[in-house]
């Protein structure tokens, strides 16, 4: 194959000329057909980034996943009108079946996302920030959870709605609760008192110690704040469920939460949240009918 070769050049009187070199031969390779191709496609790709990510789930088992920190990510969840819990400082949104997620730390966020009021059944997920483009995670459940979610919804339908806005205001109030306590405010509705030499917080969770430094007394409900300390060597997460059973010196623990952090490096401390129930109460708020 022949190639002439042209180039522009100005006149002595300005006038553009096209000076012509003489033929020369060039060799081209042969290049494939298939490597063409591949040519081709790839320039009319579109622009590379991360693909959705479609994940099995089940309940009890915790899902770690990379999304994208200091962005917008995406989880869609197989629940109608998901509900989401978590007390990391990550901000969450929930826009129908989609869970938005955005956090500016590199701190794991643990989510558990529930089928709205129905508690049976909870996808606990951790998520790992990463300085990668944002992310969209499609999850689904395995066949035994979806049968559960199936057979537990009708039933939540038809439980009665006065018992359900009921809860929602439990669930509303206690979180009021917990706001307050992370502002570093006195909470709504209780009183401050000296802790009683029973009244202890225990977590069953190795290198974890609490310490009960505060108290404060609602009409059915008190709250214990206890400084908790990593006594391990490593940075680990404290888990606030292993904080819900024996040695609280009450009973019927209804909420747990740390602040501001639960991922503690050796040494460091958080505040510890309890919410219990007064012992005692229901006998005490039985009313006698003065029909007797």
């Amino acid at each position: 194959m022949q190639i002439r070769k042209c180039a522009l050049m100005i006149g002595l009187f300005g006038v553009a000329c096209c000076a012509v070199a003489e033929p020369q031969s060039l060799d081209l390779l042969a290049v494939p057909a298939d490597v063409l191709k591949t040519v081709q496609s790839a320039e009319t790709a579109p622009a590379g980034g991360i693909a959705p990510q479609t994940i099995k789930v089940s309940a009890g088992i915790n899902e770690i996943i990379t999304v994208a920190q200091n962005h917008l990510n995406r989880i869609v969840t197989p629940f109608p009108s998901p509900r989401v819990r978590t007390v990391s400082r990550a901000e969450t949104q929930v826009e129908g079946n989609v869970v938005y997620v955005a956090s500016n730390s590199e701190d794991p966020v643990t989510l558990y996302i529930t089928p709205g009021e129905n508690e049976s059944l909870a996808i606990s997920l951790t998520l790992a920030p990463k300085l990668i483009p944002p992310r969209e995670i499609r999850l689904e459940l395995a066949g035994v959870e979806y049968s559960r979610l199936t057979q537990t919804q009708p039933a939540a339908k038809k439980s009665g709605n006065v018992d359900d806005t009921v809860q929602q205001e439990h669930v509303a109030q206690l979180k009021a609760t917990l706001r307050e306590l992370a502002l570093m405010q006195s909470p709504n509705g209780f009183s401050g008192r000296p802790v009683s030499a029973n009244e202890t917080v225990y977590c069953d969770q190795q290198g974890i110690q609490t310490t009960v430094g505060q108290a404060f007394d609602g009409r059915n409900t008190t709250i214990l704040i206890a400084k908790t300390v990593n006594t391990t060597p490593q940075r680990i997460e404290l888990d606030e469920r292993s904080c819900i059973g024996q040695g609280t010196g009450l009973s019927d623990i209804v909420a747990v939460a740390a602040w501001p952090d639960v991922w503690l490096e050796p040494g460091q401390s958080t505040e510890l949240f309890v919410i219990v129930k007064q012992r005692g109460l229901a006998e005490e708020q039985i009313r006698p009918s003065v029909l007797r």
